[in-house]
């Protein structure tokens, strides 16, 4: 079987999630998570001063990516819902347009990507994705 060198995969990471200013990457936060690898389904936050945050990335470096800067989300006006499950990257910054979902992935406590930590947010409650926290990789 064939293997991605590292120097492609830095290039598509690049490629799909951009590199510097206006990436045209924008986060998005989730109650139930999208059947992902179909890109379907899934509740994206709605309300109460939620709205969909751009990321600008640093370039690929070792096969990995991760925002120039923390992602931080509006403050909440009101509950956000349930609990937020996870975040995804999609291609505008509304529900119209192109509107595809390109990358998910589940909340979890720092240091351990398997153990889900799933987030209430409520009034006056602000979402923060940490930048050290979201890297993107392929495998």
């Amino acid at each position: 079987m064939a293997n991605l060198t590292t120097v492609e995969i830095n290039r598509l990471l690049d490629l799909s999630l951009g590199t510097g200013g206006a990436s045209g990457s924008y986060m998005a936060a989730f109650t139930t998570a999208p059947n992902i690898p179909l890109s379907t389904g899934g509740v994206e936050v709605s309300g109460n001063a939620y709205a969909r945050q751009q990321v600008n990335f640093a370039a690929a470096s070792g096969g990995s990516k991760i925002p120039a800067a923390d992602v931080l989300f509006p403050e909440a006006t009101g509950s956000w819902g349930t609990v937020v499950v996870g975040v995804g990257i999609y291609d505008s910054l509304t529900s119209g347009g192109t509107n595809v979902l390109k990358w998910y992935a589940t909340l979890t406590t720092p240091g351990d990507p398997n153990t889900p930590l799933p987030k209430l947010i409520s009034a006056y409650d602000r979402l923060v994705i940490k930048s050290a926290d979201a890297s993107f990789s392929m495998s």
